[in-house]
């Protein structure tokens, strides 16, 4: 377990605004391949002498190498900041758009919980760079 260095004071990042932000459309997926290389050993008569051969090409039981796929864990959607939050933002000059992340399955909220972790450090290394100055 990574500790979470957070000084932000910033418990949660997950946010509820309801009609405040509009999906406007989905930009993509995002998945992962686990690629494992074998290597083969053949033991000698003594049993501490191990040479690599190379598999069989034909033979199905010995794969030089796998490919796993993950599927699509983490989707992405564009979307926008409107009525009255919207509407702050625009006024004091930010951008009112937004990417939003839908993570799915097991692996996808390890992800997660390894990006707000991520998230976390980066705005303390913020605050602590402000508050040097």
């Amino acid at each position: 377990k990574v500790e979470n260095k957070d000084i932000s004071g910033c418990r949660a990042r997950r946010f509820i605004l309801g009609e405040d932000l509009i999906l406007s459309d989905f930009a993509g997926s995002l998945g992962f391949d686990e690629v494992t290389d074998w290597e083969y050993y053949y033991e000698g008569d003594d049993g501490e002498d191990r040479k690599v051969v190379q598999p069989n090409p034909m033979s199905s039981d010995q794969p030089k190498r796998t490919r796993q796929s993950s599927g699509s864990v983490v989707r992405i959607f564009r979307g926008e900041f409107v009525g009255r939050l919207g509407g702050t933002l625009g006024a004091r000059g930010l951008d009112r758009r937004v990417l939003i992340k839908e993570f799915s399955g097991k692996l996808a909220l390890d992800l997660a919980e390894a990006e707000l972790i991520s998230i976390g450090r980066l705005q303390s290394d913020i605050v602590e760079g402000v508050s040097d100055r």
